[in-house]
């Protein structure tokens, strides 16, 4: 798929860790306020994907959570990306 396309799918269905990468930045500059779902689920029923995509936001917070602000400035700071990945790997998928 094309990055430089909004292809309009499920939240983290192309820029999953793009995705991650921004929930990690809104919640650390305390962003309190709402945001919104750019999705048209015009071929899936728009209330179910709706719903899914909260429950990935959801999960990829709970990944977050896991690993934890003070490590991932850890990893900002270490700048080892395969090293990174692997800790974001293990916290999404066990």
């Amino acid at each position: 798929m094309k990055r430089r396309w909004d292809w309009d799918l499920n939240v983290g269905a192309v820029h999953f860790l793009d995705t991650l990468e921004w929930l990690y930045w809104v919640d650390k500059i305390g962003y309190q306020d709402f945001y919104t779902l750019d999705i048209w689920p015009a071929r899936m029923d728009t209330v179910e994907a709706i719903k899914e995509c909260i429950e990935w936001i959801k999960a990829m917070r709970k990944s977050l959570i896991r690993i934890g602000d003070k490590r991932i400035e850890e990893l900002i700071a270490e700048g080892n990306p395969v090293k990174t990945m692997r800790i974001i790997r293990e916290a999404i998928f066990g």
